[in-house]
């Protein structure tokens, strides 16, 4: 094993799944103090329980694109206006011009060096106006804008920031960097010349949670397994273990950022409720970290329980066909799930975990999925390539062949477990059909999409009924709760 993976999680699941579930589906309120003596919600937060973002098909589902999580990036550009990385790609929801306007007003940042909110002597110059903007951009290229915030300025300044990133289409030119007012490097007497940075945002959807205790399980040997599957046939897949920089393979969020169940429901606590957690201190709001509560939201007994409930919640099923006519029209499905390439990396079963249709690595999805935000994101860890971790290329760490940090055209394979009712589609949402999501398909997956496209209108549809018995535990009706397409997409 590449490490041990601690946890705090007890082994009576049973006995924890009441209190955990009391939690899961708690509406945490700001400013009202736990008996922890934590501070609640907030400050900064995107909703205000598990259960808001985590409900399609019931308690530990998926979210609508309107719970969607928004990710505020910074990218340099070169002198000559275009971005350092291969595609340009910025803007909200898949919008193709880049998107851009001031970061920082120099009034604004003068002031902040003044008070000394800002700019440390460790802090590197270039970081100086963007910090201005949002002080996590300190640490963090990618940082979490919040959907919410309990001071009473944070919705404007919120909007601000929407507007700057995503309303300039007819000008994507680029974001002004400091000039005068930066802090100089240690030795020089006069500031650098810093490069412009581009401002962009995207998103994630939240995913089901069903079955989660299965993934958590899956031994580090089964994960290397899979990155020497050979694919006769489909020599273009090529899946990477994503390798964390504490050894863990990563096996949960769109990135592959988590490591353990543990780590990814208290991250989520953290970042997404601004809870302070054991271990997971509670986002912070554009001006920084003002003030440390005077104690937890949840304590380590909380968290356990938390934790074991969402391991406790049941895997999915394949809905049994209710008709001859309807076994067949499955069964080609299946044939032809197989036969376009799809299982190559969704793959039905994993070690002795059958029905998951993942692989649980990384696959380049190409630029047309590409997302600037890449590796962990938050206030809660330092990213892949400050620990030392660079993005992107392939190693060999005792003998296993992973990925130091995922790039920004590299997604993990999501189980298709419960896949009927944990719409929309991918990474963001933008995906209102299963078919929409199968040809916007790239990279690896490209010529399987065009294998799929190629398919006579039957074929695609028996492949999509055998798609559509990938249900949610225990349903076997449509979702009655499901919002409609355009809800979904909150467009």
């Amino acid at each position: 094993m590449l490490g041990d993976r601690p946890s705090l999680a007890s082994d009576d699941h049973e006995a924890d799944t009441p209190r955990g579930r009391e939690l899961f589906l708690r509406e945490w309120v700001p400013g009202v103090f736990s008996t922890r003596g934590g501070d609640g919600l907030g400050p900064v937060y995107n909703d205000t329980s598990c259960v808001a973002c985590h409900n399609l098909g019931g308690p530990g589902g998926g979210g609508s694109a309107s719970k969607n999580i928004d990710l505020l990036t910074a990218s340099p550009v070169s002198v000559s206006g275009s971005t350092t990385e291969p595609e340009a790609r910025l803007g909200l929801r898949g919008a193709s011009s880049a998107r851009s306007a001031s970061l920082a007003r120099d009034e604004r940042v003068r002031s902040l060096i003044a008070s000394g909110r800002i700019a440390p002597p460790e802090t590197p110059p270039d970081r100086v106006p963007l910090m201005a903007f949002h002080d996590g951009f300190r640490d963090f290229d990618s940082v979490v804008l919040h959907r919410f915030g309990v001071d009473d300025e944070y919705e404007s300044w919120r909007m601000g920031v929407v507007h700057h990133s995503v309303s300039r289409q007819d000008q994507p030119a680029r974001a002004t960097a400091m000039g005068t007012g930066a802090v100089p490097r240690a030795g020089e007497k006069t500031p650098p010349p810093h490069g412009p940075f581009l401002l962009s945002l995207t998103q994630r959807n939240a995913t089901a949670l069903f079955g989660a205790g299965l993934i958590d399980s899956v031994p580090d040997h089964v994960i290397e397994a899979q990155t020497r599957s050979r694919h006769e046939g489909f020599p273009e897949i090529r899946g990477r273990a994503a390798l964390l920089p504490n050894g863990q393979f990563g096996r949960f969020g769109w990135k592959g950022q988590g490591g353990s169940l543990e780590d990814f429901v208290l991250g989520a606590c953290a970042i997404e409720l601004g809870l302070e957690v054991p271990g997971h201190p509670q986002a912070a709001g554009p001006e920084g970290v003002t003030g440390k509560p005077p104690g937890l939201d949840l304590s380590a007994e909380d968290c356990v329980a938390l934790t074991n409930y969402v391991r406790s919640l049941p895997r999915p099923a394949e809905q049994a066909p209710l008709s001859p006519d309807e076994v067949e029209r499955i069964r080609l499905g299946k044939i032809l799930f197989r036969g376009v390439g799809c299982a190559e990396c969704h793959v039905p079963s994993l070690g002795s975990i059958k029905g998951i249709y993942s692989d649980l690595l990384l696959h380049d999805m190409g630029t047309s999925l590409g997302d600037r935000s890449v590796g962990r994101y938050g206030r809660t860890s330092k990213s892949f390539v400050e620990a030392g971790f660079p993005a992107g290329p392939a190693a060999f760490q005792g003998g296993r062949r992973a990925l130091l940090g995922p790039s920004r055209d590299e997604w993990r394979t999501p189980p298709l477990w419960g896949l009927r009712d944990s719409g929309p589609y991918l990474h963001d949402g933008s995906a209102d059909t299963l078919e929409e999501a199968v040809v916007r398909h790239g990279g690896e997956a490209e010529p399987t999409a065009q294998r799929y496209a190629q398919l006579t209108a039957r074929q695609r549809r028996d492949l999509q009924a055998f798609l559509a018995t990938l249900v949610a535990p225990n349903l076997t009706a449509p979702n009655p709760a499901r919002p409609a397409p355009a809800e979904q997409r909150n467009r």
